[in-house]
C-alpha cells in the first residue's frame, strides 16, 4: 500500500519526532498475516530520536510550520502511533494512525479531494477520493483514530474490529512495554517471490521489537523455524553472519556490537542486539540520510 499524500508528511515527520502509545492488538484484524507498529511518543524519548527530531527542527522549522498551519498538527507532538498491518497478498495493507487532530479541519481537507464520495458502515462514515490515480479509503474513529488504505475491505475489516464487531489478532507476543517499533509476520500467509522466498518458506512466524536502555539501541529477534534441525542451522547463519562482518569490516568491528543467539523450545532462534545508540545516529548521518538535513 502507498498511504495517500494527504497524511505521508504526518507519517514522516512524527515518525522521527509524552504519553506512550504501546501496540493495541486489539485494534488489528485476525486476518491480519503481519503488521508492524511504531509508537511515536516511545521514539520521540529515546536518546537518538532527540537528537533527529532537534536535527529537523533546526534545519526546517519553517516547512514545519507550514504543515502545522496546513493540516492543524504538529508532526512532533500530536502523531502518537501508526499501525501498518496486511494480510500478505500484494498491496493489502491498512494504516491505523493515533494522533491529537482537529477532526472537523481534516474532513473538509478530505472533502476538497478529487473524486471526495462518502458511504456508511454502520455507524461509521467512509471516505472516498482519488490521488495520483489511485482510489483512496478512509475513516475517522473517534476524535483520534484514522484508519486508511487503498483497498476498502480492509479498512472495513479494521471498523469491525475497532468496534467489537469482529475478532482481532490474538499475536500479543511481539508486544514490550519499551518497544518503540515492533513487529510480525506468518510467513506462511504472505506472498513472497524472488530467491529470498526459498529461504523465508524455511520459517513459519517472525517477531522483532526495537527499544533504548542505557543509552543502547536492542533489536530482539524471535524467529520461529519449520523444525529444530531448520533452527539450529539459522542460529548458526546468524552467529555467523555477524562473526564474518566483525572480521571483514572495521567500521563494523568498531560498532560496539553485542549479540547473542540461542534456540529455545527446539525451533525457535531468538537473536538479541544491541549497539550504543549514538553510533546508529553517526551511521545515519555518515549514509547520507540525515546529511542533507
Amino acid at each position: 500500500m502507498k498511504p495517500t499524500r494527504l497524511l505521508i508528511p504526518f507519517l514522516l515527520l512524527g515518525a522521527l519526532g509524552a504519553q506512550a502509545t504501546p501496540l493495541e492488538p486489539a485494534q488489528v484484524p485476525k486476518e491480519a498475516n503481519w503488521f508492524v507498529h511504531a509508537d511515536l511518543d516511545k521514539l520521540r524519548e529515546t536518546s537518538a530520536g532527540e537528537l533527529v527530531v532537534g536535527a529537523i527542527k533546526e534545519k526546517h522549522g519553517n516547512q514545519l510550520k507550514a504543515v502545522k498551519r496546513m493540516f492543524s498538527i504538529n508532526p512532533f507532538t500530536d502523531l502518537h502511533a501508526v499501525t501498518l498491518w496486511g494480510n500478505g497478498a500484494k498491496d493489502q495493507a491498512a494504516a491505523i494512525v493515533r494522533a491529537t487532530f482537529d477532526r472537523e479541519h481534516l474532513t473538509d481537507l478530505i472533502g476538497a479531494a478529487n473524486d471526495h464520495q462518502t458511504s456508511n458502515h454502520h455507524d461509521d462514515i467512509v471516505h472516498t477520493w482519488t490521488d495520483k490515480k489511485k482510489t483512496n479509503f478512509g475513516a475517522f474513529v473517534g476524535e483520534d483514530l484514522i484508519v486508511f488504505s487503498e483497498q476498502k475491505k480492509l479498512v472495513l475489516q479494521t471498523l469491525d474490529v475497532l468496534a467489537g464487531r469482529s475478532a482481532a489478532t490474538d499475536q500479543t507476543s511481539s508486544a514490550g512495554p519499551a518497544s518503540f517499533l515492533l513487529g510480525f509476520a506468518n510467513l506462511d500467509g504472505i506472498e513472497i517471490k524472488g530467491d529470498e522466498a526459498k529461504l523465508l518458506q524455511q520459517v513459519k512466524t517472525l517477531q522483532i521489537r526495537f527499544f533504548e536502555k542505557d543509552k543502547r539501541l536492542h533489536a530482539a529477534i524471535d524467529m520461529e523455524a519449520a523444525d529444530p534441525d531448520k533452527a539450529l542451522r539459522f542460529a548458526k547463519v546468524l552467529d555467523g553472519i555477524v562473526a564474518l562482518g566483525q572480521l571483514t569490516n572495521e567500521e563494523i568491528a568498531n560498532l560496539n556490537l553485542n549479540t547473542e543467539v540461542s534456540v529455545k523450545d527446539g525451533n525457535t532462534v531468538q537473536a538479541a542486539l544491541s549497539i550504543p545508540s549514538d553510533l546508529i545516529l553517526n551511521a545515519i548521518k555518515e549514509a547520507g540520510d540525515l546529511g542533507n538535513l
